[in-house]
């Protein structure tokens, strides 16, 4: 280190190191940036991320119940029967079914939203000259 601190010529060569290193490592974080925002793409689970999706969406129980409350020929009592008799029946039917389910609209956006993620991520450059480095992503 004494040397080190002797020969100004060496020190400063090192010191241009760490500043080519530091404007390296701000370039990098600079890239990956670009990919922030598609990193669930590689991060969630496929299986999981559509479980997601659809936990989204409002329950097939609540869209019956919305449905029979609109009717204006059906009783409270009727509506109360017919709530009970689709209870039991997807007690028995609906076991380990999924039974949220998104409007098609929903369906439709999202689709159209990986679409333009796709084409986006078509048109960036494969590689990357960044500093003395060659990034391929």
């Amino acid at each position: 280190m004494i040397e080190i601190k002797d020969q100004f010529q060496l020190f400063g060569t090192i010191q241009r190191i760490t500043n080519n290193l530091n404007e390296i490592e701000a370039a990098s974080d600079n890239f990956l940036q670009q990919y922030s925002d598609i990193a669930f793409l590689w991060e969630k689970d496929l299986e999981t991320s559509f479980q997601e999706f659809l936990n989204e969406g409002p329950d097939v129980r609540d869209i019956f119940v919305e449905k029979l409350k609109e009717r204006e020929d059906l009783e409270e009592e009727q509506i109360e029967m017919e709530i009970e008799n689709f209870d039991a029946m997807s007690v028995k039917i609906l076991e380990g079914v999924v039974t949220k389910q998104p409007a098609l609209d929903v369906f439709d956006a999202e689709i159209t939203r990986l679409y333009e993620y796709k084409s986006r991520i078509a048109n960036m450059k494969p590689s990357a000259d960044i500093g003395w480095l060659k990034v391929n992503s």
